[in-house]
């Protein structure tokens, strides 16, 4: 579907320069890419304007990577410029103030829910932390709908690790259409370049991506019409993803995704934070309570009545619901 966005069906593209679709001072001007595939950082969308296969003047919006030995240019709708730099710096000042005063990290959940619907305007977003066992839970919701998700458990098998995998790697997923028609690939002869052809092209990165029938299926059964998923990270793992509902087809422009990305990215940092000092500050009471079992002993205090005595404490220290 190229004509729609670039001006030029897809065969008469396949097999020329670069230049002779954007031209040759864009191509100047291409982002500088690493030699090597990386983790894109953050969302860079790229406004370049070129003369189409008519002669017509072409407004872009492109979201260009590099991956293995290819460069991908995805492009979207044009659409107005991103918000004014004072629009900008509003929702920046929002951000900071909102976000720096939670000390807890049902607070930090609670405020990142609100800040990121505010900002993308979903119907319902909601944080959803992973347990060592990979199960899940709502920790948090902002919503406009009467009925609320928060505190719903779900099983590991809701996400298979091949999808955590890419949720690693590629931090952002946005689907504006749940059931939008899936556009095929087209390689240099002319072929469909998917999984199943000789030269299949490596999305792991893209923005744009299909989505998996069985993904379709599920987000349907749950009446959603558009979806927007972003990855939290600390130390290196997937920690839980911000799962962003609406139902009804959604579009939100690169100005807003790269707002949800660098929002997801300061949450993400923040609950290391937090987890971090949450895990100090066990070490040291379990520290303290180790000194303590071992001052009472000493003293004559039989372990069995000490256990006793200490028992809520105990298990308050190891989060337990029960001794034996």
């Amino acid at each position: 579907n190229s004509s729609e966005f670039v001006g030029y069906a897809a065969q008469a593209i396949l097999g020329q320069q670069i230049s002779f679709l954007i031209g040759v001072k864009n191509v100047a001007q291409m982002p500088d890419f690493p030699s090597e595939t990386t983790m894109p950082e953050l969302l860079k969308p790229w406004f370049i304007t070129f003369t189409g296969e008519t002669g017509e003047t072409i407004e872009a919006e492109c979201l260009p990577h590099r991956n293995k030995n290819h460069i991908i240019l995805e492009f979207l709708h044009h659409q107005a410029a991103p918000a004014t730099v004072w629009e900008d710096e509003l929702l920046r000042r929002e951000i900071i103030s909102q976000l720096i005063k939670p000390d807890a990290l049902s607070e930090l959940a609670d405020v990142s829910a609100r800040i990121i619907r505010d900002v993308t305007g979903f119907d319902r977003v909601m944080i959803y932390k992973f347990a060592e066992d990979k199960h899940g839970e709502v920790i948090a919701e902002s919503t406009n709908r009467p009925d609320s998700f928060l505190g719903l458990h779900y099983p590991a098998s809701d996400i298979p690790d091949p999808a955590r995998r890419h949720f690693t790697l590629n931090v952002m997923r946005s689907i504006p259409d749940i059931n939008g028609a899936h556009i095929p690939i087209l390689g240099p002869s002319g072929e469909v370049a998917d999984a199943d052809s000789d030269m299949p092209l490596d999305l792991t990165f893209s923005k744009l991506r299909a989505v998996a029938p069985v993904h379709v299926e599920y987000l349907n059964n749950m009446g959603v019409g558009g979806s927007l998923s972003i990855s939290l990270i600390t130390n290196g793992e997937l920690w839980g993803l911000v799962a962003c509902h609406h139902y009804s087809p959604r579009l939100v422009s690169s100005s807003r995704l790269r707002f949800a990305e660098l929002l997801g990215g300061t949450v993400s940092a923040l609950l290391q934070s937090i987890e971090n000092t949450s895990q100090l500050k066990k070490n040291i009471e379990a520290e303290k309570t180790a000194f303590f079992i071992e001052q009472q002993v000493r003293s004559g205090v039989q372990l069995l009545d000490f256990v006793t005595q200490q028992a809520d404490a105990l298990m308050e220290l190891v989060d337990g619901k029960g001794m034996y």
